[in-house]
Formats: C-alpha cells, sequence, structure tokens
C-alpha cells in the first residue's frame, strides 16, 4: 500500500463555491501531525482531485470520480 491511511476527528475545513459550478474545498486535520493540508477540488461533473501536503513525505494526490449508491 503506497497512499496515506488515517483517521482524523479534530479537523477545520472551508468550502468554496467555483463559477463554473464545481467545489474547492480545503481540510486541515488537527490531530495528524503527519498530514499538513488536504485540497479536494470537485468538478460540475463530478470528478474529483485531492492533493494531500504531508510533514514526512512527498505531496500526493488521487483522482477519481464521485457516485452515487
Amino acid at each position: 500500500f503506497t497512499g496515506m491511511r488515517f483517521t482524523s476527528t479534530k479537523f477545520q475545513y472551508t468550502s468554496k463555491s467555483m463559477s463554473d459550478g464545481g467545489w474547492e474545498i480545503a481540510i486541515r486535520p488537527g490531530d495528524v501531525p503527519e498530514v499538513q493540508d488536504m485540497q479536494l477540488n470537485i468538478s460540475a461533473d463530478g470528478y474529483a482531485t485531492l492533493y494531500i501536503t504531508s510533514t514526512n513525505r512527498q505531496a500526493i494526490s488521487y483522482y477519481g470520480k464521485i457516485q452515487g449508491f
């Protein structure tokens, strides 16, 4: 497993609606020292990119599509 796995219950976030119908969400976990922040960009058609900035490794990103159940 080369990704990141963690759980945070103490975090702050901000969300901003973009002019193209997408969303930009910034998340700062307060109880996971190795994760500085996360940026989730969601397009109007459901595609998303998650960027994670870490203190002890290179930044990592994930790309996919958000779908309902």
